[in-house]
């Protein structure tokens, strides 16, 4: 019985922290296509300038 509860408990700690790295590397990512956006806004206003 209480082996079964640590392997359920090992088993839930890998979800969560799947869960933080998914979460992390996904805030990363959305900070990053921002930015390039904001990249290509301004590269697009200087096109329209000219």
């Amino acid at each position: 019985m209480m082996m079964r509860w640590h392997i359920d408990f090992i088993f839930l700690f890998h979800i969560f922290s799947d869960m933080i790295v998914h979460w992390s590397f996904n805030r990363d990512l959305a900070q990053g296509t921002k930015r390039s956006n904001r990249h290509n806004v301004t590269k697009a206003q200087q096109l329209s300038l000219k």
